[in-house]
Formats: structure tokens, C-alpha cells, sequence
């Protein structure tokens, strides 16, 4: 069935049912900005992180991520392609309400997407399967958005119906979101554009009008929540609706316990403490300047005290066609270095601890491990050189953190493998523990605290 068709199919019985009950129909009203709140992250697979796992979904995320970029730069108008989350180890799931009264529900926090959508309805044909949905009937504050509302065009490829209202302009704005390479059709979204009032946090701070996506139809992995919260630099995004200078999170190592995150006032969202925290600035991809990435500047690698050769330009962006760059992505759980970033380091990294090369059964497909019996039990330092001078020291759980096996074996694996594309990427393991802020002002910069500060 074509595409657009089947969506506007699928929609109509829910059309019907929201005329039917008479759900407001009116325009995106802004978001004024909010006093500073904060939510709870929390890793989906609390007991340990799977590396066989690890590995093969952040591989999946880095070709979606990596595909965003390039496709992007050569598409047609109105042609797109989000960023997946896998279900897998390294997941972080954010708790929030919807509707009055609010229903609880939990979605993926993606950093690397701007669509905050949730599954709706009794909404049979979705992914992920077994959670809870939304009602839209069952809430007063729930209302469409307009055709001709500014906010759907700010979709990459919006869908128009009349079903529910008379005249031109004032038909419902749809959506069909492609995950990945557009080409894809196992991975995306689709279903009505609404607006509703989100609660957040244990003081249930309540913000009307949230621009978000009512999914009557899905399929790819999403986690086990009921949808994506997309923190972004996108128009559609929570961030950038909820009009915040800046929010942070700071993810645990304790995989049990929640990770806090933070929006508001860059002041809030650091506690006052700015100036213990190092700065680089936010960067903008050359060619497609409305990705939702948070792209940086990495100017090196140091391991044990020893900066490492890495040609110049392997970190820079092509600007012919938009591939490359560095980002910090809180949806991918390893560390992503392409070539040949990633055997210089790794090699001066066993270098350093008494290998000359690596270990029996390691490849570049696979992680690096060392098992307790190991007689190695120290390892080298670990910095991360950004653009202004800011230095990111690793700590050990940083870049060899305890890891499991399908057998339930545990091993230190280094947290890093070889990226496929030209795209670097900065896992949340590298991050675990530092507070990471995005100040979304006119500085336009990231922010990071060590986790002793």
C-alpha cells in the first residue's frame, strides 16, 4: 500500500472518534520558559551491560546515525530520515505524563531525533509491543494540529486530511517518519500531529501545548516504553519547545539507579557551579544545518599520558557532503572511532600495557576484553581533547568498564570500536558519571563536569 495512503487509512477510524468527541482543534501556542525541573533516566537493563549486545546495536545506530547526515544532504524537499533507538543494552527510558489528567508513560531520550511521539490509542499495529498507550478521549487538553499551522510544516514531509474539519486549512496534520535511511521501511512512525500538556518530574511540572506525534502505526525496535522523547536541536524537539537555555544529564554507573536530567536556566541546570565545568563549542554540520545532532570539536587522543598521532582532518567534517564530524549521543552505548583513529589508539593502548598486538580472538568486529585473570591490573589514562582547551579524563569505567557475556562471564572491555563511517561518536558508557550540559543560548556550546567535581 502506498505510504501516505495507508497512513491517512489508518488514521481515519481515530479521526472519526476525535470529531466524534469533539477534541480541540486549534494552533501551537509557545511554551513560555519554564522554571527549572528535573526528570529521572533510567538504563532499561539495570543488571549489566551485554557487550555482545552493545556491539551490535551501536553499530545499527551508527548507520542510521551516519545515514541522517548524508541522505539529508542529497534528499528531495521533504524527504527525511530520523535516528533509531534498538532495544538493547544501553537504553535510558524518561518517565513523564500526558493529558488531564495525565496518563504515566516512558519513552527512549534520544539525542539524536527531534520527534517526541507516543504510541496512541489501542494502536495494534505498533512497536513496541506490550506497553502502555495514549488516549486522546480521555483527556481534556488533547487537540489537533492544523494543516496549515506553522508547526506542521516544521515536519519533514507532513500528511493532510479533512476528515475531521471542514475547509481548507483546517484538515489534520499527519506524519510518516523515517528511521535511518529512508529507504528503510522496517524503521519509522507515523500517525496525527497533536498537542497536549506534558508533566515532568516528581513536582509534576506541567507544560501545555507540546507539539507531539499520536502513533497509530509503527515498527522497528523502540525500547520497552511507549514511544521517544526527542531531545535534539530540532523545532519539533522537547528542548526547543520547551524554550530552555539549556539542559544536562548526568548518567550513573550505577546501572540500577535513575539518572537525573535536568532543563532550564543554564545556572539551574549546573547548580551555579559553571565555572567548574569545561567548555567546548556546539558545532553546526556544513552542508545539512538542521540535523538535530550535537556535533563537537575533537582535537585528540591522549592514553597514558601520550597523545596520540592521529592524522589532522580525521575528526573533520567532509563539507562536500555533510559525513564525518563528532557527537555526543546519549542513544548509543559504545564509543564509535573510524580509521585510522581507532588502531592508533587502540594499539597504544596495548602497547602500554605489554601487548604488541591485539589479544588472541580479537578482531575489529569485536570488542577488547580482558578477563580477571588477566595479569595486567592497572591501566593507562585515558583523555578525550576537545576544541577551547577542554580535556575529558576518562575514568576507568569510562573506557574499560565491567561488561558481561551471553554466558554471564564478566570481562573489562574497552568501550570503544571501529566505526564503519566517517562518523565519530561518543557513547553514553564514555559519558557515565560527568554532568554533560547542552547550553543552548547564543554560546552554543556543551558543558562537562568531571565526576569528583
Amino acid at each position: 500500500m502506498d505510504t501516505k495512503l495507508g497512513a491517512l487509512a489508518l488514521m481515519l477510524p481515530l479521526l472519526l472518534l476525535l470529531s466524534a468527541t469533539r477534541v480541540a482543534y486549534g494552533g501551537i501556542q509557545p511554551t513560555p520558559p519554564p522554571e527549572s525541573f528535573q526528570a529521572a533516566l533510567v538504563r532499561i537493563e539495570p543488571a549489566g551491560i551485554n557487550y555482545t549486545r552493545a556491539v551490535q546495536r551501536s553499530r545499527s545506530r551508527l548507520s542510521m546515525l551516519a545515514a541522517r547526515a548524508v541522505s539529508n544532504a542529497g534528499a528531495a524537499p521533504g524527504e527525511s530520515a530520523q535516528t533509531p533507538l534498538k532495544k538493547g543494552s544501553g537504553d535510558y527510558a524518561m518517565s513523564f505524563g500526558i493529558g488531564t489528567p495525565a496518563t504515566g508513560l516512558s519513552g527512549e531520550a534520544d539525542t539524536g531525533s527531534d520527534l517526541i511521539w507516543t504510541k496512541c490509542g489501542a494502536c495494534a499495529r505498533c512497536s513496541p509491543r506490550g506497553s502502555p498507550s495514549y488516549y486522546p478521549t480521555s483527556s481534556s487538553s488533547a487537540a489537533f494540529v492544523a494543516c496549515g499551522d506553522r508547526t506542521c510544516g516544521e515536519l519533514p514531509r507532513p500528511l493532510c486530511s479533512n476528515v475531521a474539519g471542514g475547509g481548507s486549512g483546517s484538515g489534520n496534520c499527519s506524519y510518516h517518519y523515517a528511521y535511518g535511511n529512508a529507504r528503510d521501511t522496517h524503521h519509522y512512525t507515523e500517525g496525527i500531529l497533536m498537542t497536549e500538556t506534558f508533566t515532568f518530574g516528581d513536582d509534576a511540572a506541567a507544560f501545555p501545548g507540546i507539539a507531539f506525534g499520536c502513533t497509530l502505526r509503527s515498527e522497528g525496535g523502540f525500547g520497552t516504553g511507549s514511544g521517544l522523547v526527542g531531545l535534539g536541536r530540532g523545532k519539533l524537539s522537547l528542548v526547543t519547545q520547551l524554550n530552555v537555555e539549556a539542559f544536562g544529564y548526568r548518567l550513573s554507573s550505577d546501572l540500577s539507579a535513575p539518572s537525573p536530567i535536568s532543563f532550564g536556566s543554564l545556572a539551574d541546570v549546573t547548580g551555579g557551579n559553571g565555572d567548574s565545568f569545561m567548555s567546548t563549542p556546539l558545532l553546526t554540520n556544513p552542508v545539512v544545518q538542521d540535523l538535530p545532532f550535537y556535533y563537537v570539536g575533537l582535537t585528540g587522543i591522549s592514553v597514558g599520558g601520550k597523545l596520540v598521532q592521529i592524522p589532522s582532518g580525521t575528526f573533520s567534517f567532509d563539507r562536500s557532503t555533510g559525513a564525518g564530524g563528532v557527537i555526543f549521543d546519549s542513544g548509543t552505548t559504545l564509543t564509535m572511532l573510524p580509521d585510522p583513529a581507532y588502531t592508533l589508539v587502540r594499539d597504544e593502548l596495548l602497547s602500554q600495557m605489554g601487548f604488541q598486538k591485539p589479544p588472541p580472538a580479537a578482531n575489529d568486529d569485536d570488542l577488547i576484553c580482558f578477563t580477571g585473570g588477566s595479569s595486567t591490573t592497572t591501566f593507562p589514562s585515558m583523555v578525550l581533547h576537545f576544541d577551547g582547551g577542554a580535556d575529558m579524563d576518562l575514568s576507568t569505567e569510562n573506557y574499560l568498564p565491567q561488561m558481561q557475556g551471553q554466558n554471564g562471564e564478566t570481562a573489562r572491555c574497552w568501550s570503544v570500536v571501529k566505526s564503519s563511517q566517517a562518523l565519530t561518536i561518543i557513547g553514553n558508557i564514555m559519558q557515565m558519571d560527568f554532568h554533560v550540559v547542552f547550553d543552548l543560548s547564543g554560546n552554543a556550546r556543551m558543558l562537562f563536569q568531571p565526576p569528583t567535581a
